[in-house]
């Protein structure tokens, strides 16, 4: 059962109750007996809190009556665009004029209150791992949110190689990272997801002989929703897969979507892999999800306040964190970046050369001038099945001259 048909539910719950007589602590303790999901328990909450405020505000149709009502709401953790949405759908036209008056003074109000930023905001250096010790990470925020932009900032700032797997991209997006599926190649994403099995088959093969043998990669996924529906089941079962098992092969993915359900991203009915996960919420899911920490008193008011007065709000899992300014970052720029491990623990954990029983692979000399995360594609690509000539195609757009001979020799 989805998010919205618990809360459907539990307001609908709720209705019965009251319609049956009972009082707000009655159907608190009628709820407190029951077993439900987290979810119906909020929901039912909130839906106590919007029956009192609209108690308060009926018999009396007075400005200070609906201050009073408003009020309550604001103290449960709603934010001024929640309240609104309240109002619209709760008032009449008479009142939800008064209420819309009162508002728009609170939101003068608040701008002009200087932010007080709490004392604990969880570092970006969280998601950094530390040898095969690390979670992947679900980035949630809606469209034009900044999730882009943030995830190509922390992709940077990972250890190893990174790829992108996208059915579309702006010039502007994934700047100096390798990006495979776009505009809208879905044969080349089939190849890449397939590659990356064959790939943690690969590395999981070498552990009992060379140990972490093998760099990071970090995989960035944008545009799920659009690569399940034109994927197939076969998609569902490669993310699944590699969400419960890459860890120890060092292959990471950062999955951005726009909604938190799981059947966003087509895994319905997969809820034991919100733990191989880093939640980070951005914009209206990180002020909910604020408001969620406020209630269970895991975050104060000052600091759910903080939130959301932010343009741009960010949560990592249940801590409040603070999205850096962007707007002049660029690739390979030293700024807005995080401590990475020693240079002794990088070497051991994602080092190269690579030694493999008694053996050393190393790069060739050759491939100086040549891209090694492109090289190193063209490789995963052979080994799931792909030509040698298709692969150098797809990763470097040559078939033929010397720049393709070059490439194939250093194969």
């Amino acid at each position: 059962m989805s998010i919205i048909q618990i809360q459907t539910q539990a307001h609908q719950w709720v209705g019965a109750w009251l319609s049956a007589g009972f009082t707000p602590d009655r159907i608190r303790k009628e709820a407190a007996a029951r077993e439900m999901p987290e979810e119906a328990r909020r929901a039912i909450a909130d839906a106590l809190l919007a029956y009192a405020a609209d108690c308060a505000i009926r018999p009396q149709h007075s400005p200070e009556a609906i201050r009073g009502a408003l009020a309550r709401l604001a103290a449960g953790g709603l934010d001024l665009s929640d309240l609104r949405q309240w109002c619209r759908q709760n008032l009449n036209r008479a009142d939800l004029d008064v209420a819309e008056r009162l508002l728009k003074n609170e939101e003068s109000r608040r701008a002009a209150l200087p932010a007080a930023r709490p004392d604990a905001i969880a570092p970006w250096s969280v998601l950094l791992p530390q040898g095969d010790r690390f979670k992947h990470v679900l980035i949630l925020g809606s469209t034009n949110g900044g999730k882009t932009c943030l995830t190509e900032w922390l992709g940077h700032q990972q250890p190893g190689f990174v790829r992108v797997l996208t059915t579309k991209r702006k010039a502007t997006q994934w700047r100096g990272m390798e990006v495979i599926g776009h505009p809208r190649d879905y044969a080349a994403l089939k190849v890449a997801w397939e590659a990356l099995i064959s790939e943690m088959d690969r590395r999981l093969g070498l552990i009992d002989h060379a140990g972490t043998a093998y760099q990071h990669l970090n995989v960035l996924v944008d545009e799920l929703p659009a690569q399940a529906a034109n994927l197939g089941k076969d998609h569902q079962h490669w993310l699944s897969t590699l969400l419960r098992e890459s860890r120890e092969s060092l292959i990471r993915l950062f999955v951005l979507v726009q909604g938190g359900q799981l059947k966003t991203i087509g895994l319905e009915g997969e809820s034991d892999l919100k733990g191989c996960l880093h939640w980070v919420r951005l914009g209206k899911f990180a002020r909910s999800h604020a408001q969620k920490l406020y209630r269970d008193g895991l975050c104060d008011r000052a600091a759910l306040d903080w939130v959301l007065q932010q343009r741009y709000p960010a949560t990592i899992d249940d801590a409040i964190a603070e999205v850096p300014d962007l707007t002049h970052w660029q690739p390979g720029t030293a700024s807005h970046t995080f401590p990475s491990p020693s240079t002794a623990e990088a070497f051991r954990s994602h080092g190269s050369p690579v030694v493999v029983g008694a053996s050393t692979i190393s790069v060739p000399s050759q491939e100086a001038d040549v891209d090694p995360q492109k090289l190193q594609t063209v490789r995963l690509l052979m080994g799931s099945g792909v030509s040698k000539t298709r692969a150098i195609e797809q990763v470097f757009g040559c078939s033929g001259g010397r720049q393709f001979q070059r490439i194939s020799s250093l194969l």
